[in-house]
């Protein structure tokens, strides 16, 4: 059930809660639809512009993917987010915890870490 303003003013007059009070009791009801909206559209389509990745050493593997260095995302702006596979590398290099690494665009990840990014496509 919604109140418009016009209701407010009338449950004002009946409840003698005030005018003031039930103005502001109609508006935070109106941001909440308009949130609860936004919530709806963003979670349908929260994650279509995103694109799944990982990073691989490709001179491990004869089918071009080889060992997977990092798993990740490329979010819309074209910035890569990525995690790191600590297995993919000697238990003396390898972190004790999870590391995440950012880079603004596919040339920068390849760059950085020299491995190939390959899109994964699909679920």
């Amino acid at each position: 059930m919604s109140i418009d303003t016009d209701d407010a003013v009338a449950l004002a007059v009946v409840a003698g809660i005030g005018l003031a009070a039930a103005v502001e009791l109609s508006k935070l009801r109106r941001l909440d639809r308009i949130g609860q909206h936004v919530n709806e559209l963003t979670a349908e389509n929260a994650l279509d512009d995103v694109r799944r990745l990982l990073i691989v050493d490709v001179e491990d593997g004869p089918d071009g993917y080889g060992t997977i260095l990092a798993k990740g995302a490329q979010f819309p702006s074209g910035t890569i987010a990525v995690e790191w596979n600590r297995m993919a590398f000697e238990e003396d290099e390898r972190t004790e915890n999870a590391v995440m690494s950012q880079y603004g665009s596919v040339a920068d990840a390849e760059e950085a870490t020299g491995g190939t990014v390959r899109f994964v496509e699909g679920e």
